[in-house]
């Protein structure tokens, strides 16, 4: 499907610095009717083409906030997910939290491998 330049523009990204080269997108929504046609994916990459050349890192909780999980969206764009808890984490909301925390590398940088994490060592 085609979209425009005011499609893009429409997309919500909340972000901000974190330390002096990692970026943290604390929100993202595309409005609800124009989902599923590819205008998330062309205003991230949009976006991130204009971060300043210092920026390593964007960093983000992938979340279901109602539509669904975004998880897959994300690892899409190239995010991994920065632990690996080796079990489904029902035992906190920090480690809940935690386990949806993605990571993609820009620019030049390379994205960091997932941290593997012995689910017995948080227990």
């Amino acid at each position: 499907m085609a979209f425009t330049k005011k499609d893009i523009q429409s997309v919500i990204i909340d972000a901000h610095l974190v330390g002096s080269d990692k970026v943290y997108i604390e929100w993202f929504q595309v409005p609800k009717e124009l989902r599923r046609r590819g205008i998330g994916t062309a205003a991230y990459k949009e976006w991130e083409k204009r971060l300043p050349k210092r920026i390593r890192y964007v960093t983000l909780n992938a979340v279901d906030a109602g539509p669904g999980y975004s998880g897959p969206f994300w690892r899409s764009l190239g995010f991994v997910y920065r632990w690996d808890y080796g079990y489904d984490l029902d035992v906190s909301d920090d480690l809940y939290d935690s386990s949806h925390a993605m990571i993609k590398g820009v620019g030049r940088t390379r994205t960091p491998e997932t941290v593997q994490v012995d689910p017995e060592e948080i227990r």
